[in-house]
C-alpha cells in the first residue's frame, strides 16, 4: 500500500485466508451485494482470533475503480471508535480486491424495520439508544480525526447501522464517504451527487453541495423510521402504483396540521409504554434534522444532548412503574380458592429453558411484558413453550394476573392457546402457554409481510377456527360463566403448525368496539365488532393499525374500517388482497364480506352472535372449496368423462347449487365471463379452441332450461374484449352486470368466435396448398396419384382437424358447419385460381384438378360423420367448372389432339355443339 503512503501490512490477509473463511466464496456463505460488490459471512483462523468477519468482494464488472478501494482503505483504516464498525483488514492479491470488517451478530437496523416480530421486541429505550450510538459514530466522523480531517459520511440510512451482540450501533459501509477539508468549521464540497434517495438531502441533491448537514438530515429519516417502526420507503397498496415515502407523511402532517401532530407516527405496538415528554424531544429533533433551510439542521453533537434527554425521561418513567412484588401475587393466589399447585413450573425450570431469558429466545413483546421460547424438559414431556414474564412497565397488577390464570386455566378448545403453567418466585411472575408454531396471524398481514401470502381457503380457516374459539367463551364454560375477551385482534390470534388457530392473550384502539369507548358499554357484541376487523384484515392482506398506507390516514388517523365503509356498497372488490383477487368464489366472497360487514354495525342490536359467525363461516368456506374445482376447469383442460367435457358439467353444478340461476343480482355471471374471455385468449390454437368449443357449446345447451324466459328484456349483449385488462376493468367496475340469460347469449357468441378461430386456423394452412392444386406436377404424359400431390396435403390437413374435434367431443352439427365452410373455401378459391392462371388450363391441369376433387369426396365418405359428408355438397359443381374451364381455353387444339388426350366422348360431344 505504497501508494497510499500508509504502512498497513499488518491490516494484509491473504487470498487463501479468505478463501477459506467464505468456502471459495460460496452462495451459502453470501450475506448482502451492493454497488461495491459481493459481502460473505466467514471465520477468520486463530491468527485473526478467530473473529466473525463480514467480507466484501469487489466485483469484477463493478462501477468502482481501484482508486475508490484505495481511498475506502485509507479511510477505514484511521477509524477507531466503538460505534464505527471495526476494520479487521484487506486483501489485494491478482484481481482480487477486498475488505474485511468485524461482523455484526445482529445484522443491519432495515432487516429489523422489515421484520415486524423483531421490532416488536424493541422497546424505545432500545430504539433510543440505537440511535444515540448512531449519532455518537457519527459525530466522531464530523468532528475530524487525527489530523483534522472531518467525514461526510454521504450515505446514512438504516441499512448502513449495525448491531452488534449487545443491539450497540456501528456505522458501516464507508464506499461513499469524502473528506472534507481541514481545519474548516463550515465543510462543504461540491461533488457528483451520491446517496439513498429515499435518504437523500434535497438541499444536496439540487446542488450538488455536500455538507455535514447532508448526514444530519439522512440521520433524520432514521429517527423517524425508529420513531414509527416502518422502513424510510413503503410499496404501495390496493393496486394503486404510487410508492410511498415516510418523509412525505411527515411533512403532510407537519404542514397541514402542526409538528405536534407528529406523534401519530409512534408505533402503536409501542405507544402505550413511550414516555411524552420523551417522545417529543425525540420528534422534535428529528423534525429538525430534516428542515429544507441547512442553517436549521442540528448538530450530531446537539442531537446527541436531545436524544440523551429524550432516553433520561423514558428510563425514569420505566424506572417508576409500579413493580409488584413476588409475595403480593402469592398472597393473592392463595386467597382467590384457585388449586394450581398442579401448574406450578420452578423458575429454575423458566432460565434453563429460556436461557436465562436470553434475548435469542425472545421472541415478542406487549403490555405484559416479554414473550421468550422455551423447551421445557422431560417432567412436562419436553414441550415447547411461550413463556410471558411480566415487564416492569406492565399495567397487570396481581388481580390481573389471577383472574388471567383463572380462565386460561378452564380452557378446554382446540381454538383456544393451551396452558401449561405459571411461576410466582423471586420477583418474577410468569405464564406459560402452549408454542405456536407459526406465530401470531397479524405476521401474515401488512406491507411488511407481502411474501407471506395465505390463501383465500387458509384465511377462511383460519377465521373459522378463531371465531369457534370466541364462539367457546361466549357460550359459557363448564360453570356456566361467560367470557368476553375483549381483546382478539390478529395479534392474539396464534397458528400452530397446522396452521389450526388459536385464541390467545385473555382493548387496543385500533380494534376496539366504538360503542364500548364512547358509553363504556362492555358486551359479547364487542368481541363481534373486534372479529369483523379481523375478518376485513383477512380480506384485505392489510392490518388494522399499518400506518404505511397514506391512502388510510385522515384527520382521526389510520383506520382500515373507514376503507371498508367507503368501497362496501359500489366496490366490495377493492377490498379483496390483490395476491388473491382471482382466486375467490365469488359466493363465498359475498357470504364472507356480508357477515364482516354485519360484525362492525355501530348498532351493536344488529351485530349478529359468534355462533352465526360460525356458521356463515363454515358456509363460505364450503362455497370456495367447491371454488377450486371451478377454478381449476376454467384454468386448465381436464379433460372428459364418457364423452362429456368435465368442466361444462362442474360449472353447471356450481351455477345450480349456488342458485344463480334464479339470483336476483349476482357477480358470478361476470367472473365467469372474465374467466372465460382470459383463457380464451390466452392461445388460440385448434386445440385449445376444440377443448373450449365443446365445453362452452355443452354449457349453453346444458343452461338453456334453466334460464328464465321474462328475463329476455333484461339483455345485455356484451362483446368479446379486445384484451384481459379490458375484461378484468369490467368485472370489478360492474356489479351483477350479467344476467343468467345475457351470460347465455355470451356463450352463444364464444361458440361462434371459437370455430371461426379454427376455420381461420386451418385456412392459413389450406391458402398455400390451394394455388398449387391447379396445376399438375411436371411429370411424363401421367396423371399423378392423389396421395402423392398437394391435394393430399390438403386431405391430411382436414383428417387432423377432425381428429382434433372428435377427440373433444365437438358437437356434430358445429363440427359440419366449420367442415361446410372450409370446403365453401375450398370451391371459391380453386375456382378463383383457375380464372387467375389460364396459363394453366391444361388437359393434364383439369385432370390433375378434378383427381384431387374425387380425392375430397371419398375422404368425406370415408369419415362417416353425417354433417361431414354434406359439406361436400359445396364441391359438386366445381368439377363441372373446371372441365368448361380447360375445354373453352383450347380452341386451337385439333380434333386428333383430343382424342390423343383420351377425352371422353361425352366432353367432346359437348365441345361440338358449343362450336
Amino acid at each position: 500500500m505504497s501508494d497510499l503512503g500508509l504502512n498497513l501490512e499488518k491490516f494484509l490477509i491473504p487470498l487463501e485466508e479468505i478463501n477459506r473463511a467464505t468456502k471459495n466464496f460460496s452462495p451459502e456463505t453470501q450475506i448482502g451485494d451492493g454497488g461495491f460488490g459481493m459481502v460473505y459471512k466467514g471465520q477468520l483462523s486463530e491468527s485473526w482470533e478467530n473473529r466473525m468477519a463480514a467480507i466484501k468482494r469487489l466485483g469484477q464488472k463493478t462501477y468502482q475503480e481501484k482508486d475508490e478501494f484505495l481511498h475506502e482503505l485509507k479511510m477505514i483504516s484511521r477509524f477507531n471508535h466503538r460505534n464505527i464498525i471495526p476494520f479487521l483488514g484487506y486483501c489485494d492479491e491478482g484481481d482480487e480486491m477486498i475488505i474485511v470488517f468485524e461482523y455484526a451478530t445482529n445484522g443491519s437496523l432495515d432487516l429489523h424495520l422489515e421484520d415486524p416480530d423483531k421490532m416488536g421486541c424493541m422497546t424505545w429505550a432500545q430504539r433510543l439508544k440505537i440511535c444515540l450510538g448512531a449519532a455518537t459514530g457519527l459525530n466522531y466522523l464530523h468532528s475530524g480525526l487525527g489530523e483534522d480531517n472531518r467525514v461526510i459520511h454521504r450515505d446514512v440510512k438504516s441499512a448502513n447501522i449495525l448491531l452488534d451482540d449487545d443491539i450497540e450501533a456501528k456505522i458501516g459501509d464507508f464506499g461513499l464517504s469524502r473528506f472534507g477539508p481541514r481545519n474548516q468549521p463550515n465543510t462543504q464540497l461540491y461533488t457528483k451527487v451520491a446517496g439513498t434517495h429515499f435518504y437523500l438531502d434535497p438541499i444536496y441533491n439540487a446542488s450538488d453541495i455536500l455538507r455535514k448537514e447532508s448526514d444530519v438530515y439522512s440521520f433524520g429519516v432514521v429517527m423517524f423510521e425508529m420513531l414509527s417502526g416502518m422502513a424510510a420507503y413503503q410499496e404501495s397498496s390496493f393496486g394503486d402504483d404510487v410508492p410511498r415515502y415516510l418523509i412525505n407523511r411527515v411533512r403532510l402532517l407537519a404542514d397541514r396540521y402542526s409538528v405536534d401532530r407528529l406523534n401519530e407516527l409512534i408505533d402503536p405496538k409501542m405507544k402505550d409504554h413511550i414516555d411524552i415528554p420523551s417522545s417529543d424531544i425525540f420528534i422534535q429533533t428529528a423534525y429538525q434534522c430534516i428542515s429544507l433551510d441547512v442553517e436549521k439542521r442540528p448538530t450530531m453533537d446537539r442531537i446527541i444532548d436531545r436524544i440523551k434527554d429524550a432516553l433520561e425521561n423514558q428510563e425514569q418513567r420505566d424506572a417508576s412503574t409500579i413493580n409488584i412484588q413476588s409475595d403480593q401475587y402469592q398472597s393473592t393466589m392463595s386467597s382467590s380458592g384457585l388449586n394450581l399447585e398442579n401448574f406450578l413450573i420452578p423458575l429454575a425450570e423458566i432460565k434453563r429453558a429460556t436461557k436465562n431469558f436470553s434475548s435469542k429466545t425472545q421472541i415478542g413483546a406487549g403490555g405484559f411484558g416479554n414473550v421468550y421460547r422455551g423447551q421445557l424438559s422431560e417432567r412436562w414431556q419436553n414441550r415447547m413453550a411461550a413463556i410471558k414474564r411480566l415487564g416492569q412497565d406492565s399495567f397487570q397488577g396481581a388481580k390481573e394476573f389471577r383472574n388471567e390464570l383463572k380462565l386460561i386455566s378452564t380452557f378446554h378448545h382446540q381454538n383456544i392457546i393451551g396452558f401449561i403453567g405459571y411461576c410466582v418466585e423471586d420477583n418474577e411472575i410468569i405464564i406459560v402457554l402452549e408454542y405456536a408454531i407459526n406465530g401470531s396471524l397479524d405476521h401474515y398481514l401488512g406491507r411488511a409481510n407481502k411474501n407471506r401470502c395465505l390463501t383465500w381457503a387458509q384465511r377462511l380457516k383460519i377465521c373459522l377456527g378463531a371465531a369457534s374459539g370466541l364462539n367457546y367463551l361466549h357460550l359459557g364454560l363448564e360453570d356456566d360463566s361467560k367470557v368476553i375477551h375483549v381483546d382478539p385482534k390478529s395479534s392474539n390470534i396464534f397458528l400452530d403448525d397446522n396452521m389450526e388457530a388459536k385464541v390467545c392473550d385473555f382493548g387496543t384502539r385500533y380494534y376496539i368496539d366504538p360503542i364500548y369507548e364512547e358509553n363504556g358499554i362492555l358486551g359479547q357484541h364487542s368481541d363481534v365488532y373486534t372479529f369483523g376487523v379481523v375478518l376485513f384484515e383477512m380480506l384485505s392482506g392489510m392490518l388494522a393499525y399499518d400506518e404505511s398506507n397514506v391512502i388510510l390516514v385522515d384527520d382521526e388517523g389510520p383506520r382500515l374500517i373507514k376503507l371498508v365503509r367507503q368501497y362496501y356498497d359500489d366496490e366490495p372488490e377493492k377490498l379483496i388482497d390483490p395476491r388473491i383477487r382471482n382466486h375467490i368464489v365469488i359466493g363465498s366472497f359475498d357470504t364472507f364480506k356480508e357477515i364482516a360487514y354485519q360484525c362492525i354495525s355501530l348498532k351493536f342490536t344488529e351485530r349478529p352472535t359468534m355462533d352465526a359467525v360460525v356458521k356463515r363461516m363454515k358456509k363460505a368456506l364450503n362455497i370456495q372449496e367447491t371454488g377450486p374445482t371451478l377454478i381449476e376447469c376454467l384454468m386448465k383442460n381436464i379433460g372428459f368423462s364418457e364423452g362429456k367435457p368435465v368442466a361444462a358439467f362442474t360449472i353447471y353444478k356450481c351455477l345450480l347449487h349456488w342458485k344463480s340461476f334464479r339470483a336476483e343480482q349476482t357477480t358470478i355471471f361476470d367472473r365467469l365471463i372474465y374467466m372465460f374471455d382470459s383463457t380464451i385468449e390466452k392461445e388460440d390454437t385448434n386445440d385449445n379452441m376444440a377443448y373450449w368449443l365443446s365445453n362452452v357449446s355443452n354449457l349453453l345447451v346444458l343452461i338453456h332450461g334453466s334460464v328464465k324466459l321474462n328475463e329476455a328484456s333484461s339483455i345485455r349483449v356484451h362483446s368479446f374484449p379486445s384484451s384481459k385488462a379490458a375484461a378484468a376493468i369490467e368485472v370489478v367496475q360492474a356489479v351483477g352486470k350479467h344476467t343468467a340469460l345475457s351470460f347465455k347469449q355470451k356463450l352463444s357468441e364464444y361458440v361462434e368466435y371459437m370455430y371461426e378461430i379454427i376455420r381461420d386456423n386451418l385456412i392459413k394452412e389450406l391458402g398455400c396448398l390451394l394455388t398449387l392444386c391447379i396445376q399438375a406436377p411436371r411429370t411424363p404424359r401421367r396423371v399423378p396419384k392423389p396421395e402423392s400431390n398437394h391435394w393430399q396435403g390438403i386431405v391430411d390437413c382436414l383428417d387432423a382437424l377432425l381428429n382434433t374435434l372428435r377427440k373433444n367431443f365437438v358437437p356434430p352439427i358445429i363440427v359440419g358447419k366449420i367442415f361446410t365452410q372450409l370446403f365453401s373455401y375450398i370451391n371459391i378459391q380453386v375456382f378463383h385460381s383457375i380464372l387467375l392462371y389460364r396459363e394453366c388450363c391444361t388437359f393434364s391441369n383439369g385432370k390433375y384438378v378434378e383427381a384431387g376433387l374425387k380425392a375430397l369426396q371419398q375422404w368425406c365418405w370415408q369419415t362417416k360423420e353425417e354433417y361431414v359428408s354434406l359439406a361436400m355438397e359445396k364441391l359438386m359443381h366445381l368439377r363441372q367448372a373446371v372441365t368448361l374451364l380447360v375445354i373453352s381455353s383450347i380452341e386451337k387444339k385439333r380434333r386428333k389432339d383430343l382424342q390423343k388426350e383420351n377425352i371422353n366422348s361425352f366432353i367432346l360431344q359437348d365441345y361440338s355443339s358449343k362450336r
